[in-house]
């Protein structure tokens, strides 16, 4: 990242961009540990903007080296669509991981279909969603938190070669604003910054 780039820009918090800062209680080897007690299939609830997309690609490290992915992003108006996986189903086997990010957006019968060829096929699978799926292990429940939030701020503007420099009940206020959102609470934080920057402070 540039140092005059806003760490906060849409390009930098977007799903998938933020760094993942576990919880109290959570670590990396703790959920691949459930993960291959559950026979590498489970689902990662959470809210909008929890980081369930970050965490995901946080774990692929762990398995990336002697295991296949094939990831898939479900865009809202890819609900219905086949999109490629008739064709690519075909190649997965039991030392591949098939991620679907957005797994709640699909039509019924298409989260029906990947289950049971997943599961013919000894695939792992893996989905982030919003709310509980029926068939697939829960991995966890996110829930972002106000320290996770500050933690998040720090590594962004570390990123950029600059400390933190707000007020903790600044961001505080920020947090509460966005609902408790991780992803919208740092993008309220892009003008805010670009003010600061200004000021030349």
């Amino acid at each position: 990242m540039n140092f005059a780039e806003n760490p906060f820009a849409a390009r930098y918090v977007r799903p998938g961009t933020i760094p993942f800062v576990y919880p109290s209680g959570l670590t990396p080897r703790q959920l691949m540990e459930r993960l291959v007690r559950c026979g590498w299939r489970g689902q990662v609830i959470g809210p909008h903007g929890s980081g369930k997309t970050s965490l995901l690609l946080d774990l692929r490290e762990n398995w990336r080296s002697h295991r296949v992915t094939y990831w898939y992003t479900i865009a809202p108006e890819e609900r219905t669509q086949a999109i490629r996986w008739p064709h690519e189903a075909a190649s997965w086997h039991d030392r591949a991981v098939v991620v679907v990010d957005g797994f709640d957006r699909l039509a019924a019968l298409r989260k029906i279909w990947l289950q049971v060829t997943t599961f013919r096929r000894k695939t792992g699978f893996i989905v982030t969603t919003h709310r509980r799926q029926l068939g697939l292990p829960v991995l966890v429940r996110l829930q972002p938190t106000f320290e996770q939030f500050v933690a998040v701020v720090e590594a962004l503007l570390a990123r950029s070669g600059k400390s933190l420099f707000w007020d903790r009940a600044v961001l505080l206020e920020r947090w509460q604003n966005s609902g408790e959102n991780m992803r919208e609470a740092l993008f309220s934080l892009y003008d805010a910054y670009e003010e600061i920057i200004r000021s030349g402070k």
